[in-house]
């Protein structure tokens, strides 16, 4: 029986390599499927957490004969679907791309204890020749874990529920488990009073496990998040608190929704200030600061993605006294609404311009 264990280190990436068929020339190419063996990468023990999710011990195997495959072309056409154990040796196709999916389960909706594992990869098949694919087991979707505090449970008394584009579920307080959602944006909500109110969003990428604190402080000046990542390989498991008193004014876009509006004017935008002293692949995240020309925002103060972040130029003057880094160390960390020209370049990467007003929350 094939096996594949994770919380390993990953010793090669996928790879595809192409060889002349040993037959006849018949026009078509082959597909050959491969699993890194097990033995040839390098253990390591799982994060605590791990047990938190029920999944499995300190090594957690999974049988890769009753994995998911798909073999889809281009135009969406099936060409295998199936056990990985099942699959022919060699698949044989017609020339072009085609999209290899290998799945540990069938996910979709937000589920608890469900973590997806796997690898998908596109190939192109030339005439005549064979592409041998190499997969690889990984984490394909994310997990969140919501702590409650005390003066969260004061101010909402009944569970909340978690939503993305997929479905949704309840979160009891009581449950310490990971509930697992495909990569994307999520959102917390809470009904009260017969309204729903969104709490929280979030984007969550492949391979993250979060556990969320959520406090409630009316008082608080920031949204401080309190940060500890541990790096499991291919996954990141990280630790925050989010001050679900935060309240951000309706029309104003997110960082992930004005990238959609580059080339629009006067667009309201929230996020965090995380730093300053922006290159194209660099930024400052503490003090002190060299340059007042601009600072950085992030959907949170945990973000050190640099695609994930904007840069915003402060104009000489007001705006520009009374925001540069340089001055106002204690910025860092605050949320804010910015009022400015989204652009498609500023420091390589889509940021704000002629910034003309801003509020802090």
């Amino acid at each position: 029986m094939e096996r594949f264990f994770i919380f390993i280190a990953i010793l090669a990436m996928p790879l595809s390599s192409c060889n002349m068929l040993p037959e006849e020339e018949t026009g078509e190419g082959k597909i050959v499927l491969d699993l890194q063996p097990a033995e040839s990468l390098t253990r390591s023990e799982p994060p605590q957490e791990w047990t938190d999710v029920r999944v499995g011990n300190t090594m957690y195997a999974l049988d890769t004969n009753s994995f998911l495959l798909s073999i889809h072309d281009s135009d969406g056409q099936k060409i295998y679907s199936g056990k990985y154990s099942e699959r022919p040796e060699e698949i044989i196709v017609s020339p072009g791309t085609y999209d290899v999916k290998l799945h540990s389960m069938e996910f979709g909706k937000p589920r608890f204890n469900a973590p997806l594992f796997g690898d998908e990869q596109t190939v192109i098949v030339e005439k005549n020749k064979t592409v041998n694919v190499t997969l690889l087991c990984r984490q394909l979707n994310a997990g969140l874990c919501l702590e409650f505090s005390e003066s969260f449970n004061k101010r909402y008394i009944y569970a909340v529920r978690l939503k993305d584009g997929y479905g949704e579920v309840s979160y009891p307080k009581s449950t310490k488990d990971y509930c697992f959602f495909l990569p994307g944006e999520v959102k917390m909500i809470y009904k009260e009073n017969n309204a729903d109110t969104v709490l929280m969003t979030r984007t969550l990428v492949a391979g993250e496990m979060l556990r969320l604190t959520l406090t409630y402080s009316e008082n608080s000046m920031y949204n401080v998040s309190n940060l500890n990542i541990n790096i499991d390989t291919s996954r990141v498991w990280r630790d925050e608190i989010y001050n679900t008193a935060l309240k951000i004014p309706e029309g104003v876009l997110s960082i992930e929704e004005a990238k959609s509006r580059v080339g629009e004017k006067d667009l309201s935008i929230f996020g965090f200030v995380i730093g300053g002293d922006a290159t194209e692949k660099t930024m400052r995240i503490a003090p002190p600061f060299a340059s007042a020309t601009h600072f950085i925002i992030a959907p949170s103060t945990s973000e050190r993605n640099r695609n994930n972040c904007f840069v915003v130029e402060l104009p000489s003057g007001k705006i520009r006294d009374e925001l540069n880094l340089v001055v106002h160390r204690d910025l860092l960390g605050a949320p804010i609404v910015i009022v400015g020209d989204v652009v498609d370049s500023y420091y390589g990467y889509i940021g704000v311009k002629k910034t003309q007003d801003y509020t802090l929350l």
